[in-house]
This record gives structure tokens, sequence and C-alpha cells, in this order.
């Protein structure tokens, strides 16, 4: 029996998924969720800014496994981006097909994210690039795509926790912008606390967001995986050569983060792609499963 059969009392009673009824206690707790997110992230800030500058120049790597391949040099480590590059292409393809077709909020979920994983991409093709042949521009480049995928995913997960209208053209615009914007106020003042600020932004989004604000979209176990696998791919790239060593030459810390990170975004890509509402509706089954498949995504507050 779907829910055009059901009477006014047994409709009432549906408990629709991903709908949190909130009472006036769940209203403040939510309020403060928010509030306590909104101070961190801007002690942050400040704790960063206070810290003094980081030089671009500085930034520069130096890579503990130069081995090269043929006439390409750091071979491991060029070549190691091409898993994320790969996961990246086939997951925004997948949300660019999803939103073609869905109700309007599935439709603005995909796009999203379909904007995160174009971000990946770009990152994972300057990554390539900057690894094969280090420089300041192409520093700059892969800090821009890596500044926006990190703040449109932070939009992605403060939309399915706040507000799915975070999710419309110009706010994701922004977001998009923001990579670019903070590498050339980098370039300007020689300074990449803007862009180091900005690529952490999720990491410390995702563990206080969960803690205490309900999600209408992935549940928040699925964000914890990813930001415990981003979170070991910047120990792993910061810890580059002890792991070179470790390994016996076999492996440094940069290939391999660049190997969880294309793992981090395969199970982002997953979770995501898995949410009820992007499945089609089942064949013959008309406007009620086209009905049903949106309730998920059809509540915003």
């Amino acid at each position: 029996m779907d829910e055009r059969s059901r009477g006014p009392a047994q409709t009432a009673n549906v408990q629709r998924p991903h709908t949190f009824p909130l009472d006036d206690a769940d209203r403040l707790t939510a309020l403060a969720a928010r509030g306590l997110l909104a101070a961190t992230l801007l002690a942050g800030l400040i704790g960063l800014l206070a810290n003094g500058p980081i030089e671009v120049g500085h930034a520069v790597l130096q890579q503990a496994d130069t081995r090269a391949l043929g006439a390409l040099p750091n071979a491991v480590n060029v070549l190691s981006h091409l898993p994320l590059l790969i996961v990246a292409a086939l997951a925004c393809r997948a949300c660019l097909d999803l939103t073609r077709r869905g109700p309007r909020r599935a439709s603005l979920w995909a796009r999203g994210w379909a904007l995160f994983f174009a971000c990946v991409a770009l990152g994972a093709l300057g990554g390539a690039a900057f690894h094969a042949q280090p420089g300041v521009a192409r520093l700059l480049v892969v800090d821009a795509a890596i500044g926006s995928a990190s703040a449109v995913l932070a939009l992605l997960f403060l939309a399915e926790r706040i507000n799915f209208g975070l999710l419309r053209g110009h706010w994701l615009v922004l977001a998009a912008a923001a990579g670019p914007v903070a590498a050339l106020v980098a370039a300007a003042s020689d300074d990449l606390r803007v862009l180091v600020a900005l690529e952490f932004l999720p990491i410390v989004l995702v563990p206080l967001g969960v803690w205490r604000l309900p999600s209408r979209g992935m549940p928040g176990r699925d964000w914890i995986v990813a930001f415990a696998i981003c979170v070991g791919a910047h120990v792993a790239a910061w810890a580059d050569l002890p792991l070179w060593h470790l390994s016996r030459g076999a492996i440094g810390g940069l290939a391999l983060s660049h190997l969880m990170l294309a793992l981090c975004v395969a199970w982002l890509a997953r979770c995501a792609l898995a949410i009820a509402p992007l499945q089609p509706a089942a064949a013959g089954s008309g406007a009620a499963a086209s009905n049903r498949a949106s309730t998920s995504l059809t509540t915003s507050g």
C-alpha cells in the first residue's frame, strides 16, 4: 500500500527517511552546536594567522623518491596521481548523469558532488605536473584546485546538516572560487596561510559537525571514515622521507598519500551515490515511486 492509499492518520505516522522532527530542546542543541562550530573555526583561523607567514617558496617539496621512468622524473610520485584522477573523473561523470534525472533536491545534491569531484580531478592533474617539475606556479595551481575542492566539500557537509539551500548555484560558485582567490592572495603576499586554512576546513568541520548535527544525507560514520583516511593521507605526506626509509626505498610518503586520497575520494563517491533519493525510480512505478524516492531530500530544516 503506497502513501496515496493511506488515510490521514496512517500517513501522519509514516516515518520519512532523513527527516528529523525537532522539539525546542533539539533546536537549542543544534543552535549551540552551530555556535560551537563557528567559534572553533574562528579560533583556528585566528591561531593560524597569528602563527607567522608560511612562505610559498618553502612549500616546494623535496621529494624522497626521485626515481625516473625513462624521461619522466619522480615517476612514482607522478603516476600515483592516476588512481585519484580516474576515480574523481568517473565519480564526476556519475554525478552529472544524476543531475539530469530525479527530483530537484537530488539534482542539487548531485551537482554539488560533481563540482567537488571535478575540482579533485583538476588537482590530480596539477599535482602530477607539479611532482614532475616542482615550481611555485605549479604549486599554487594545485593548491587552488585543492582549496576549491575543500570549500565545496565543506559546503556539502554543511548543506546536509543545516539547509540544502546552500547547494544553490551562487553558493557553489563562491565555494569553487575560494581556491583561486586564496591562491592569488598567497601569490601576492608570499604567504600560504589562507590556502592552508581553506584546505583543512573539512577536516575541522567533520568531527565537530558529526558530533551534534543530524544529517539528511550521508550518515556520520561515512564522513568519519573519509575523515580518518584524509588525515592519514596528510600524515603520510608529512612523513615522506621516514616512510621512504621505513619501506627500504619501495614507496615514499607522497605516493602513499596520493593513493590514500584516491581511496578517500572513492569512499565519498560510493557513499554519496548510494543515497536513496539519487537512485532512479523503478520501472513502472510511476509518480508514486518518484515521490517516495525524493522524500529524504525534501526537508531543508
